[in-house]
This record gives C-alpha cells, sequence and structure tokens, in this order.
C-alpha cells in the first residue's frame, strides 16, 4: 500500500489555492490560502500536544485513538477504514507494512514547516483510498540559526517537550530535534462507566529524536543525511489495566538533489510487541524523481523500490516474509484556455499482484473564486498481515492471511466551489465514492470457525457534501482568526464505509489584539469537535459525542505563554471501542522561538 500511495503521490503537482485563515501577526507573517496546507504556523498556534491531538479538531479527517493524547492514533481523510491514510515525511513513506498504518504518535511535530492533506476533489493531487498525510520540515535559513522549545505540562501527569535546533544554511549544516509526550491517562468522573478492578491507567509515553546533516554542493545541488529513532508504550484500557504495547523503530535516509532531478536511499524499521504478539519488519527502499516545468506546462516522473523482511508471532504462530515492491509514474499539468489541467498515472506490483491508478481534473478561475472537479481511480496492495498473517487461534477462531488476495479498488469523482469575498472564505464540495475488492477477514463459506483475509464481492457507495468556511481579518490592534467545517455522509455505511460518520463538525477560533505596539498581545483561543454515531474499525457501535477546548496566549516577543482547558465539559468518549480519549485536563506551557 505504501509504495502504490506513494507512487501517487511523488506525480502529484502543487496543491491549488483554497483560503485558510491567516494566523495571527505574532506566528507568521504571510497568511495561508488553503484549506489542503497546514503549516508550521498553524500547528504551533493551536498549541496541541501531538498530531493526532491536533488532527481531532482540525476539519478534513477523522482520527482514530486507542486513549488519550500520546497513545497510538490513526487518520483517515473520510472515516473509512481502519485508517490507513499515507503519511509522508519529505516524500519518505512511514507506514507501517505490516497493518499499512502511519501511528501519528511515531511521527515528530518539532521540525513540521508544512502538512498537505488530500482531499477528495483536490484537482492537483491523487492519494490512497483513505487519503495521504504530506509532511515538509524546515528549510535552512540563509543567514541565521533557528532554534523552537515547547514546553508543556497538564494534570493527568500530561507532559510534553519539543526541542529543535537548525543552524544557517550552507555547505554544511546540522539539525537537532527531540519530540516528547508523557501521558498518565483515564481520570475520568464518568457515572455511567464501569470500571474494572484494578482500574485502568491509560499511560502512555512516546519519544522521538532525530539528527540531520545537510548543505548544498553548488548553487543547483544539495543533499542530506539523517537519522530518526521514535518509541512508545501504552498500558490500560477500559478492560485491563495490564493491557500493555511497546513500539519502536528508526527511519535513516541520505538524499541528493540536482536541478530538477532527485533521489532519495532509505531504511525503515518497525517493532510491535503486545500480550498476545509480537511484528517487526526492516524496509531499505529508494525513489528517484524528476520534475520539470516547460512555460505553463509542468511534468512528473518517478520510480520507486523497496524490499521488506519481516517476521510476525501471533498466537503461538509464526511466519517470516520477504516481500518487494516496485512502482513507477508520470503526471502532467497545463494552463491552457484559462484552465489549469491535469492527469497522472501510476503502477505498483508486489509478488503477487499488481494494480493501477489515474486521475484526471480541471481548475478555473472565476470571479472571487474557482471551480474544480476531478475523477479517478485509486488503490491500495494489500498489507503484510492481509497477506501473510500466520494461521492462529483467537477467540475461538482460527484466522490467516491470504497470499492470492487481490487489491482494494474505489472509484471517485468530486466537485468543488471556493468563493473568497474580503477576509472571508467558503467551499462547498461534494464526492462520491465507490469501493471494490475491499478487504476484511471474512468467515469462508461452510466453516464458521475460521476467518480469512478476502476480498468483499459488495460495492458499497458513499456520498460525501463538505462545507469548509475561514476568516482571517483585522483591525487595528484587533485580530479574528477562524476556520470551520461541516461534513454530511450518506449511503452504504458498511464495509469499507462503516466507520464513517453521518455527521461531523470541527472548528477552531482565535480573537486577540496588541497590547504594546508589535512587541506584546493577548489571544483567546477556542475549538470544538462534533462526530455523530458510527462504528469503529472492528464495528462496534460507538455513541456521538462533542469536545470543547478553550485557552489564552500572552506573547511578549519571542515568547508565548499559554493556560488551555483541554475537554472543558468532560466528555467521556471513545474513537476505537474500550480506550476513553482525554478527559478534563487543565495545561500550560512556553513555547520560545529563538534568532526569529
Amino acid at each position: 500500500m505504501r509504495v502504490a500511495l506513494l507512487v501517487l503521490v511523488l506525480s502529484a503537482a502543487p496543491c491549488a489555492a483554497r483560503a485558510q485563515p491567516a494566523v495571527p501577526s505574532d506566528a507568521t507573517a504571510t497568511p495561508t490560502l488553503s484549506f489542503d496546507l497546514i503549516t508550521r504556523e498553524t500547528f504551533v498556534r493551536r498549541h496541541a500536544f501531538s498530531l493526532d491531538h491536533f488532527f481531532e479538531f482540525e476539519p478534513g479527517g477523522v482520527v482514530a485513538r486507542l486513549g488519550p493524547i500520546g497513545n497510538d492514533a490513526y487518520f483517515s481523510r473520510w472515516g473509512i477504514g481502519r485508517g490507513r491514510a499515507v503519511f509522508l515525511v519529505n516524500g519518505i513513506p512511514l507506514n507501517n507494512p505490516q497493518d499499512g498504518t502511519a501511528p501519528l504518535v511515531d511521527i515528530a511535530t518539532s521540525g513540521l514547516a508544512q502538512l498537505f492533506l488530500d482531499g477528495a476533489n483536490n484537482a492537483a493531487r491523487v492519494s490512497g483510498i483513505e487519503g495521504t498525510i504530506e509532511m515538509r520540515e524546515m528549510v535552512a535559513r540563509p543567514s541565521r540559526p533557528h532554534t523552537f522549545i515547547e514546553l508543556s505540562k497538564g494534570t493527568n501527569e500530561l507532559r510534553q517537550r519539543r526541542v529543535r535546533f537548525g543552524s544557517e544554511a550552507g555547505r554544511v549544516g546540522l539539525d537537532l530535534s527531540y519530540d516528547e509526550v508523557l501521558d498518565d491517562g483515564y481520570n475520568f468522573d464518568a457515572n455511567d462507566i464501569l470500571f474494572p478492578q484494578p482500574s485502568p491507567e491509560g499511560r502512555a509515553i512516546s519519544r522521538n529524536a532525530a539528527v540531520v546533516v545537510r548543505g548544498d554542493l553548488e548553487e543547483k545541488a544539495h543533499y542530506a543525511i539523517g537519522l530518526r529513532r521514535f518509541r512508545s508504550s501504552s498500558t490500560g484500557d477500559l478492560v485491563s489495566a495490564a493491557n500493555e504495547a511497546t513500539r519502536g523503530g528508526h527511519l535513516a535516509w541520505a538524499t541528493a538533489g540536482v536541478g530538477p532531478l532527485e533521489a532519495t536511499a532509505y531504511g525503515r524499521g518497525y517493532s510491535c510487541d503486545r500480550a498476545d504478539s509480537a511484528t517487526t519488519n526492516e524496509s531499505a527502499g529508494g525513489v528517484v524523481s524528476w520534475s520539470q516545468r516547460y512555460g505553463d506546462t509542468t511534468l512528473r516522473v518517478f520510480a520507486l523500490g523497496e524490499h521488506t523482511n519481516a517476521t510476525q508471532s501471533v498466537g503461538g504462530a509464526e511466519a517470516r516474509t520477504r516481500t518487494s515492491l516496485a512502482s513507477g509514474g508520470a503526471g502532467v499539468e497545463t494552463m491552457w484556455a484559462g484552465t489549469t489541467w491535469f492527469a497522472h498515472g501510476s503502477a505498483a506490483f508486489d509478488e503477487q499482484q499488481g494494480a493501477w491508478g489515474a486521475a484526471a481534473g480541471a481548475r478555473r478561475d472565476i470571479p472571487h473564486g474557482d471551480v474544480a472537479v476531478s475523477a479517478r481511480r485509486a488503490f491500495r496492495l494489500p498489507s503484510i498481515g492481509e497477506r501473510y498473517l500466520p494461521s492462529h487461534t483467537r477467540n475461538g477462531y482460527t484466522i490467516s492471511g491470504d497470499r492470492v488476495i487481490d487489491p482494494e479498488m474505489a472509484w471517485e469523482g468530486s466537485a468543488a466551489w471556493t468563493l473568497r469575498a474580503g477576509a472571508v472564505t467558503n467551499r462547498i464540495r461534494g464526492a462520491w465514492i465507490r469501493s471494490e475488492d475491499y478487504i476484511s477477514f471474512a468467515v469462508p463459506v461452510g466453516d464458521s470457525f475460521s476467518r480469512r483475509a478476502a476480498n468483499s464481492s459488495r460495492e458499497p457507495a458513499m456520498s460525501f457534501f463538505e462545507e469548509r468556511i475561514a476568516v482571517a481579518a483585522k483591525w487595528g490592534a484587533f485580530e479574528l482568526g477562524g476556520d470551520a467545517g461541516a461534513t454530511y455522509a450518506t449511503g452504504d455505511r458498511e464495509g469499507a464505509f462503516q466507520s464513517v460518520p453521518r455527521t461531523q463538525v470541527n472548528a477552531s477560533l482565535v480573537v486577540g489584539r496588541s497590547l504594546f505596539e508589535a512587541s506584546s498581545a493577548l489571544y483567546l483561543e477556542g475549538s470544538y469537535a462534533f462526530m455523530d454515531e458510527r462504528r469503529d474499525y472492528n464495528g462496534v457501535p460507538l455513541s456521538s459525542y462533542q469536545v470543547v477546548n478553550v485557552g489564552i496566549v500572552g506573547r511578549l516577543i519571542d515568547v508565548r505563554v499559554y493556560l488551555k482547558w483541554l475537554n472543558l465539559l468532560d466528555e467521556s468518549y471513545q474513537t476505537v471501542s474500550g480506550y476513553l480519549m482525554t478527559p478534563n485536563t487543565l495545561a500550560y506551557g512556553i513555547e520560545w522561538t529563538l534568532f526569529d
């Protein structure tokens, strides 16, 4: 899956310009102009403890998290399936090949510069069935270093530390970063929940450190060599205080670019240990991409290869797997007759099967906005677990993978209208998706005690209607920034779509004013999330919920001090059955950017 999706992402053209509210002037001097682009300034201003905490209140996706902040979390653009949106950091896929997920807890945010979200109708980009998040890290400043520090602490033993140092640009440069989140968990006052004895602790720890050596060989040549290591652990859920999981891994890479050509070699490793299973995998891969602009036309070509050695130990059964993947593709975007046209095509193969995808669309500027339409065929190759899971017994069933299982497919069509009027930007979007050959561990005919990974013969379809509105305004010393989104889904909420919420609302608002010219300011912030009834990716029904956060931020030159109340209403909610999310928490912290 990760290679197939990477193929599509690397062939993508730049995002279309759409509106996201400008953040206050203390955070950025240049407003962001895209709903599908999230800047570092937006992430830092929210003072989110981790990336999953940020996406919980960001329109344009659904987060599934196994407990409070700091626990394993997965992301999907519509809430489809397991939460296997592909996650790329500087073009390298981070998805775990065992199950296809990209655990957000393993994504360091200290170096975050931009996040690109691949929406259903994004006419400049093609992604996987469950979406794409592409993260680009900060680039070196030309004349001075950059140091960023953020320290937070909250009730329920919640703590967060982020530190980053980046030297100035030159022939040799150095970047260092460290991220840490520690959370002690389930401190809910919830009369309707009967906790087992002993009461579950819900603890979580995640740590992520990186070092990068980079620089410029000459005017149009650059290089980077880096190593990132991550480790996380969690203990306790609503069933057992002893349910423990430990995860770890690394990413090493070397990149060199000359003009329009760039090549990257990488090694990636994951390990996961639970009470009933253990998995490890080591991958080595490389990708070569070429991008060139000719007048109003941009061409992109790429090729990727990856080999993985994996082991699985589940329920006493073991399997060792060696698998290789190869992919390639091309894309073109051009301006003609006042309209931007694009087309992409790609294919990916492993030892068992191959799949292909394609997309085409157009975007045209109109008075005060633009309109866009697109259509595509998307795919996802089976994960190692779906293909090679060893036969084992669990809960009375014999469960196993299927080597000859087919890739998942989906057909999509979308249209969007964006309107800009002064400080307000509004987008209305509609999308239709039909799933084919989605994969589940189904009961074979005539044997009710076995479950094997299988393609479904059903072809469910869903329609999505989304409203996004953003405002960014300034009147003298006063500033206002807001972003809200509401999504309504209708259709066959079964199979791949069983975890899609009928209705979802996310919103954030910041109001502030300067105190002493440009040297200080005070801001009031709030965020809101509503999730309708749905099923989790295991099919268990989940109740609807709503969460409110509020906060106050004071700034003095480059230092910002903040106080936040998370889950102000102390809502006892779950995004995955058996795991309560963050309780009411009072958090405070300081964020300091030096040499900025």
